[in-house]
């Protein structure tokens, strides 16, 4: 009945036979005919005021689900607040790692954000977001969806006005081309990366795309890789962000693995990583220590 907390309609619910406890403090409908008629109320001629009076009511419980919330606003036309509760979700997912229920939500956040936030945010904003799903996307290895998210961003980062978040953009794409056996050597992507980098001295920027040069020398095989890895250490360690420093001592590691130093650069950056909540560079670190460890028998 209309004006009832949640735990009262529940207790009416049963009390009239609607619902039942099957197991402990779960209730749930009596009868599976119930469930159909209510499902077809929610996806009947004029859906929008149930799945916008769900919404409210799961704003006001007690265990706060923010993908539901992001999914019934979304069906409610309520795309603002759909757009909002998505990238609550992807957050509340990622400190969960759950990689799969993360990328889930961030891509409604990118088919949401041109309807909703591009005639008040800077297109930057998106090229973001679409950057940040594309990560999302390699953690579960859909290395297509990734490099399409990529070329959406690409497409709308101007290399003068935003040479920074051109370097990330073309790196990422040139370890997907690598990674996914479409290249093996330096990537037209990767060329124009170092090309922007050398305006960037000094920047995390800079370092990202170093590391990824470096990489691309270790896989390849060609000399030159410990070297690199070096350098990019040392401008990660003057700059000081986690960011920076992470990937270099990973490199390092691996293009210097018969160091006496190299298993303590890969747990440094996955100490750094862990406590950054990074799982993906978490995860590069694990596999270099992995190396390491096997190496040395």
């Amino acid at each position: 009945a209309y004006g009832l907390t949640v735990r009262e309609s529940v207790a009416e619910a049963v009390a009239a036979g609607v619902l039942e406890r099957p197991a402990g403090a779960r209730v749930w409908f009596r009868h599976p005919l119930i469930a159909e008629v209510l499902a077809g109320e929610m996806t009947g001629p004029d859906p929008d005021p149930v799945h916008s009076a769900y919404a409210k009511a799961l704003a006001v419980g007690r265990a706060l689900e923010p993908g539901h919330l992001a999914s019934h606003h979304e069906l409610a036309g309520e795309l603002a607040e759909a757009f909002r509760w998505s990238l609550v979700a992807a957050d509340s997912a990622a400190s969960a790692q759950g990689e799969t229920e993360r990328l889930e939500h961030l891509q409604r956040a990118c088919r949401l954000w041109p309807q909703v936030m591009a005639s008040t945010e800077p297109v930057a904003s998106y090229v973001e977001l679409l950057l940040r799903t594309s990560i999302a996307c390699q953690s579960v290895n859909r290395a297509r969806d990734a490099l399409d998210l990529l070329e959406r961003a690409l497409s709308l980062t101007d290399r003068n006005e935003s040479p920074g978040m051109a370097c990330r953009l073309l790196t990422s794409k040139h370890r997907l081309l690598m990674e996914t056996g479409q290249s093996v050597a330096l990537t037209a992507p990767l060329r124009e990366a170092l090309a922007l980098a050398q305006s960037l001295p000094g920047t995390v920027e800079h370092v990202i795309v170093a590391v990824a040069f470096a990489w691309t020398e270790l896989w390849s095989g060609r000399p030159g890789a410990a070297e690199l890895a070096s350098a990019a250490l040392k401008t990660a360690r003057q700059i000081g962000s986690p960011e920076a420093i992470i990937p270099a001592l990973t490199i390092k590691a691996e293009a210097s693995p018969h160091s006496m130093h190299a298993l303590d650069w890969a747990t440094e950056a996955y100490g750094l990583a862990t406590a950054a909540g990074d799982g993906r560079q978490m995860a590069t670190a694990t596999i270099a220590i992995k190396h390491l460890l096997r190496a040395r028998g």
